[in-house]
């Protein structure tokens, strides 16, 4: 499948603003400052902050993690499109030791 004629259950194409929630949920996971063997985490909150609607199929996560000293970690990421950055997304990641 294509990523152009990708659709949701109920046959509604995925929108330019559809991509970006999706893709900006994957900030602690694409940006992981611990190795996944020795960690688990998730994310307790997703923010997205856009300036402009996305436009097109492509989405840009430019993504970082910090982790602080008591389990709690914060992921954020710029997000773009083929006209430049759009938009922030921010998680809160709680952290714990496998």
């Amino acid at each position: 499948m294509d990523a152009s004629t990708a659709h949701d259950v109920d046959g509604a194409a995925i929108s330019p603003l559809m991509r970006a929630a999706i893709a900006a949920d994957f900030c602690n996971g694409t940006s992981s400052v611990l190795d996944y063997r020795e960690w688990t985490f998730i994310n307790g909150d997703l923010t997205l902050n856009l300036a402009r609607e996305p436009v097109g199929d492509w989405i840009l996560l430019d993504a970082e993690t910090w982790a602080g000293p008591d389990s709690i970690a914060l992921s954020m990421a710029r997000l773009g499109d083929r006209e430049g950055y759009f938009g922030r997304a921010i998680q809160s990641v709680l952290l714990e030791k496998r």
